[in-house]
């Protein structure tokens, strides 16, 4: 994949339709699989939390994820990644969480994340070097530590 057919822009209030049916797409299954509430207004509340650090994922200028982001007191936080089914397995996930870990490691701080029990995604995040902190009914904390610069 080529990384200039990659890039990143605000979500806008005018791209709510198109979340909700990405949310549905990537998102549902693994919910109603794992005893979550799946409705409506969950998922609206879930695409408008932390909406102001909500990027679209454009491939070749089409809507192909939602990236969320944002520093907490002591790590950066991966909220949301969200990639259509089509664009799956192309390594965009990859790309976005390498560039988002290259900036933690150049600040030193660690980046964290939450994921489904029942989503793969689990297994890219532990390839790129996140562990297990804990875990709740649904999901599993993780967190990736920069390398030290002691070594």
């Amino acid at each position: 994949m080529s990384s200039t057919s990659l890039s990143l822009r605000r979500a806008e209030v005018s791209d709510i339709p198109a979340l909700y049916a990405l949310r549905l797409a990537t998102m549902e299954g693994y919910l109603i699989n794992g005893g979550i509430d799946a409705d409506e207004q969950t998922h609206l509340s879930r695409i408008i939390d932390h909406w102001n650090d909500a990027h679209i994922i454009l491939m070749e200028g089409k809507l192909a994820g939602l990236f969320k982001y944002y520093l907490t007191d002591d790590a950066w936080f991966i909220g949301q990644i969200q990639v259509a089914p089509e664009f799956q397995r192309q390594g965009i996930g990859q790309q976005l969480l390498a560039g988002v870990l290259k900036q933690a490691q150049r600040e030193d701080l660690a980046v964290e994340l939450k994921v489904l029990k029942n989503n793969p995604a689990k297994n890219l995040y532990l390839r790129l070097g996140f562990t297990i902190i804990t875990g709740d009914d649904y999901a599993w904390h993780m967190r990736w530590e920069p390398p030290s610069t002691a070594d």
